[in-house]
């Protein structure tokens, strides 16, 4: 595997992923120049709100000013992705800087496809194809991200507008346990690979095996559909669930929160 190749394309979906979520609400912004990408997101919670580079010409004092002036009539704050690949220099300014190291995800990636397994007792899976599948897509999800820390206000925000899950560059997945929504995936595919995101199980429906089941369909599906390989960002809680499955450790993506600096 070429691993620089690998690292820019998960680089390149991420990206793409937060332009992808900025578009989905109507106040959504995102603004891209000189190897910057500043996305404003669903609401003015500072974990919807991104700072990236991608590309050559920002050095970090300036991305961190651009990105303060940008966000501070739009939100609370703002989260800066660094790349541990290709941002060094950025993450060691955060830190000197005392921005908040809020986590560190790591890039992962699967080329092959997941043997397939048996669904969960009473689970069948599900492609959102409609708004009010979108709409429990949207509950599921806000209900199992509340648990790591995303407010549930946030979330419905974020999914008001189901109807964005349905465009063809998307593929959402619902996994229903008799008939009740429970559990969630969505992939993303850019650059002729897929990003997987949004993997979440209900709090009632989790310790059945819903989660694996999701994803291992998600991830067929878009490999089948002509994906190389489908990438992910996941915490060092979820890691390990992802390794079980075959996924390799690309680089990692520390990120950090910075409020309302002086320009």
């Amino acid at each position: 595997m070429d691993r620089d190749l690998w690292c820019r394309l998960s680089d390149s979906n991420l990206a793409e992923s937060h332009r992808e979520f900025a578009r989905w609400h109507p106040d959504g912004e995102v603004l891209e120049r000189q190897g910057m990408l500043l996305t404003r997101g669903a609401s003015r919670y500072p974990g919807v709100n991104f700072a990236m580079r991608t590309g050559p010409g920002a050095d970090p004092a300036r991305l961190v000013q651009r990105a303060t002036t940008f966000f501070r009539p739009r939100a609370d704050g703002f989260a800066i992705r660094a790349r541990a690949h290709a941002d060094a220099d950025l993450a060691a300014y955060c830190r000197r800087h005392d921005l908040f190291m809020a986590g560190e995800n790591l890039g992962l990636v699967r080329r092959e496809a997941i043997e397939p397994r048996p669904p969960p007792s009473g689970a069948r899976i599900h492609l959102v194809d409609s708004p009010s599948e979108g709409k429990d897509f949207g509950t599921v999800a806000a209900a199992a991200f509340a648990t790591i820390g995303l407010p549930e206000a946030t979330a419905a925000q974020i999914f008001a507008y189901p109807e964005a899950m349905l465009a063809p560059h998307l593929v959402a997945m619902l996994a229903y346990v008799d008939n009740r929504p429970a559990a969630t995936a969505l992939s993303l595919l850019s650059h002729g690979i897929a990003g997987l995101y949004w993997v979440g199980t209900a709090p009632w429906a989790r310790r059945r095996g819903l989660a694996r089941f999701v994803t291992i369909q998600v991830h067929n599906h878009v490999l089948a559909l002509g994906a190389r390989g489908v990438v992910l960002q996941a915490s060092s809680i979820h890691a390990d669930f992802y390794r079980a499955l075959g996924f390799e450790t690309l680089t990692r993506y520390p990120w950090f929160f910075a409020g309302h600096l002086p320009t």
